[in-house]
């Protein structure tokens, strides 16, 4: 992989892995290699700051608040402005989209997300958002963080709800949380093990996914039950029920530029 670091990391419908770099470089890994995707972007030069799976195929990325999807070696635009501020986005059935900032949510409507459907939390909120998710029951899920708290929170008639109200491993606060199969809801605990919650219980999973004492930036789990972790420094590991095996700037697939 030509960097050591991933921020974001998706799976799109043909089960292509999309890495999101700390420079903000667009990678696709379709199981023999890597490909610099963000270098076909229409305008390379511009700011990268989102990506998720888009139902229809591919996936969607924000660049400079401005959405374009990207299916194969296509890109195309689509005339939703988005806040540049935002940080988190979802594409519901209806093929509309939702995103988040900071205290507040856009939440679509059939014209499509825009101004005057802006929400905030309320002062009372555990925190504000720190990672956006759809459950395998549908539900949408939000990770609210404030320095003293880390809640999991549904969205219901409006309202989010509390439903995990302190969020821990250990006495440390997970950074990113990654809803998985089954219910579970996985992060990354230091640099020696996974944790995951499910109905209301605790399970660590010791593996020592880096050699040194690396970050997770982030955590997925792929539709064939591989967990992915995106490290600070150190690259891009894949661990069960797959061979172990590390991706980094020494131990890098090909790259190819283009879709």
């Amino acid at each position: 992989m030509p960097s050591d670091d991933c921020v974001r990391l998706v799976e799109d419908g043909d089960g292509a892995l999309w890495i999101l770099t700390q420079e903000r470089m667009l990678l696709r890994w379709d199981g023999e290699g890597f490909w610099n995707v963000g270098a076909a972007l229409p305008s390379p030069d511009k700011f990268i700051s989102l990506v998720h799976p888009a139902r229809q195929g591919g996936v969607w990325i924000c660049v400079d608040g401005g959405l374009w999807r990207c299916h194969g070696t296509q890109w195309s635009g689509n005339n939703v402005e988005i806040d540049g501020s935002a940080a988190f986005l979802w594409e519901d059935e209806d093929h509309s989209l939702w995103y988040t900032g900071g205290d507040w949510w856009v939440q679509p409507d059939r014209d499509g997300p825009g101004p005057n459907r802006r929400h905030y939390l309320p002062k009372s909120s555990p925190g504000t958002f720190s990672g956006l998710h759809r459950d395998e029951q549908g539900r949408l899920i939000a990770q609210l963080s404030s320095e003293r708290t880390n809640t999991l929170a549904e969205l219901r008639a409006g309202q989010w709800i509390p439903l995990i109200e302190q969020l821990e491993s250990n006495g440390t606060r997970p950074r990113y949380v990654h809803v998985g199969r089954g219910g579970r809801f996985w992060w990354p605990r230091g640099a020696d093990g996974l944790d995951y919650w499910r109905e209301g219980g605790l399970t660590h999973v010791n593996v020592r996914w880096s050699t040194s004492e690396d970050f997770a930036l982030c955590l997925l789990e792929d539709r064939e039950g591989a967990l992915w972790v995106g490290g600070e420094e150190s690259g891009l590991y894949r661990l069960a029920p797959r061979p172990f095996r590390v991706f980094s700037k020494e131990q890098s697939g090909q790259l190819h530029r283009g879709g």
